[in-house]
């Protein structure tokens, strides 16, 4: 079987509690520290947030058989 590379099948990502849009399924992506983000006249620092089904080339499963 081939496994999905997509963020909701990361070891890195972590879903949301709470789900401000029902067309998406949202998380942040815990693979590297948080980051700075320019929010109107200030900054803020989190996690970068992602979609469940997007990827990128820093991929780990979370299957415990990998």
């Amino acid at each position: 079987m081939i496994e999905k590379k997509i963020c909701e099948q990361c070891l890195f990502w972590s879903l949301w509690t709470e789900q401000p849009n029902p067309q998406y399924v949202i998380g942040d992506c815990r693979r590297h520290a948080p980051q700075v983000f320019p929010v109107k006249d200030k900054f803020l620092t989190k996690f970068p947030s992602t979609k469940h089904d997007d990827f990128c080339g820093a991929f780990k499963s979370n299957s415990h058989d990998a």
